[in-house]
């Protein structure tokens, strides 16, 4: 057993407002964070402290430039792109900075980053739920066994 909120994920989260409004009142710096696969996203997560700025324009040289779709603006500096997920495993990684979030999860908007930046969404500023699918040029091929 234990005592706080966190200690079990976002195993431990819940949908009910009131819930969430009591404990912003009690912190109001804390963060939101959501799993990913459980809600039907696949996330590239560019970096750019770890070089994702670049490793994005050498995937898109080399596969074309990704579909529009819900993009977040990170509080360290980066960007999520977010995708419907295509419903098999995905990599942890397309290159230096560029990560796949799918089994895991994301900090979401209004979140502040370690580096005291806060998480936004683009746009309209608000989430709505991708409309773009992850990209099946992005989507391993799945190996089949031998009968």
């Amino acid at each position: 057993r234990c005592t706080a909120r966190t200690c079990h994920g976002f195993h431990a989260a819940t949908t009910d407002v009131d819930l969430v409004r009591r404990w912003w009142a009690e912190q109001p710096d804390a963060n939101i964070g959501a799993p990913c696969a459980l809600n039907g996203w696949a996330v590239l997560d560019i970096d750019p402290r770890h070089g994702g700025d670049k490793s994005l324009a050498v995937l898109e040289e080399r596969i074309g430039v990704l579909p529009g779709t819900v993009m977040q603006l990170t509080g360290g500096g980066g960007l999520h792109i977010v995708f419907r997920t295509p419903g098999v495993s995905l990599p942890g990684t397309l290159g230096p900075g560029l990560d796949v979030k799918h089994n895991g999860y994301i900090l979401l908007a209004p979140s502040v980053h370690s580096s005291g930046g806060r998480y936004r969404w683009s746009g309209h500023g608000r989430f709505l739920q991708p409309p773009v699918a992850w990209p099946a040029v992005l989507t391993p091929r799945q190996v089949r066994r031998a009968a």
